[in-house]
């Protein structure tokens, strides 16, 4: 399984601008594009440099001041790679999907 941590000095240079933020870098607010990458990386054959996945991001519209749009980016991710997507706030049905093979992302900030 592929795993990236988003705090790794190695991704402070790869710029993750917002509105609000001009100056942030993946370091400082890529988590959701990381855990997205994550999700493609595991599920599919295809493979990324961070700088290209989040210009990829970035094009997608996801990029918005308070973070990333997880709704929106899951969207484009959906079209782009052939995913089923779903939001759930049930428990049982998180699991179930995860027991069957799937994977998610959690998103706590909304």
């Amino acid at each position: 399984m592929n795993y990236l941590l988003t705090n790794q000095n190695r991704f402070e240079h790869i710029p993750y601008p917002s509105p609000s933020h001009p100056n942030a870098t993946v370091k400082s607010g890529g988590c959701g594009p990381c855990a997205a990458l994550m999700v493609v990386e595991n599920l599919t054959p295809s493979r990324y440099l961070m700088k290209d996945w989040i210009a990829w991001v970035i094009s997608t519209g996801a990029r918005v001041s308070g973070g990333t749009d997880m709704g929106k980016l899951a969207r484009a991710m959906a079209a782009k790679f052939g995913f089923a997507l779903k939001t759930t706030d049930s428990e049982a049905e998180l699991a179930a999907h995860l027991k069957a093979g799937g994977m998610a992302v959690a998103n706590v900030g909304s």
